[in-house]
């Protein structure tokens, strides 16, 4: 977790800490039940959960009609290739790379991908663990889709918390 002592700022953001909301979040709450509380996947989990907030809120500051378009496709792709557990974490992979790279900030895409590929094991087991309990599935879907909905509208706080 980051140190509460950290406090990096940058025009657009700060590096915030993990919120209450986000930790008691479905999609933390499922990879705690599935990394058994490891340390260091928890610890990417972490990282991941602090990089999208910042990320969808820069990206909604920066979103033009050509990323949106990109959104919305992998926006798309992710509501229908997510019965196979492979299929839905590369979907989910893309549409979170998609936000990233609204945001034109290369460190940022390069950041986030090498987390989630560290993450890619956890993460189909998560999926797997997900489709048999359709109320988890159903609350990480609504948060995807908030995400997406605050990015496409422009509203950086929106983007941020959802």
């Amino acid at each position: 977790m980051l140190s509460p002592e950290l406090d990096i700022e940058a025009p657009a953001f700060k590096v915030r800490r993990l919120s209450t909301e986000a930790v008691n979040s479905a999609i933390f709450k499922e990879q705690w039940a599935i990394n058994n509380g490891s340390p260091q996947l928890t610890w990417l989990f972490e990282l991941r959960m602090s990089l999208e907030g910042e990320i969808a809120a820069l990206a909604a500051l920066r979103a033009d009609p050509v990323h949106k378009q990109q959104l919305s496709k992998a926006f798309y792709n992710l509501e229908n290739d997510n019965a196979e557990p492979h299929k839905a974490v590369t979907a989910d992979r893309d549409f979170h790379l998609a936000i990233a790279r609204t945001t034109g900030n290369r460190y940022f895409v390069n950041a986030l991908a090498k987390a989630l590929a560290a993450l890619e094991q956890p993460l189909a087991l998560s999926k797997l663990r997900s489709l048999t309990e359709p109320e988890v599935e159903r609350t990480i879907w609504q948060e995807h889709a908030a995400v997406y909905k605050h990015v496409v509208q422009q509203d950086p706080d929106g983007a941020r918390e959802a």
